[in-house]
């Protein structure tokens, strides 16, 4: 079987980590209790704990 390989190019190259943990904070808040995202993939735990660290590197 053939693989295939996307390149997804998402222009992030101008966010700052300070907005990029701003947003991922935001993410977190608006998945909390929400029902059509019961179980997210990573989990909201796993997803924070990622976010707190790009804090403390930044």
């Amino acid at each position: 079987m053939k693989k295939v390989y996307y390149d997804v190019n998402l222009e992030h190259t101008r966010v700052t980590p300070v907005a990029l943990v701003d947003k991922g904070r935001t993410n977190v808040t608006m998945l909390t209790g929400n029902a059509a995202f019961g179980t997210p993939n990573p989990s909201l735990a796993t997803f924070t704990a990622a976010v707190d660290r790009l804090d403390a590197a930044g």
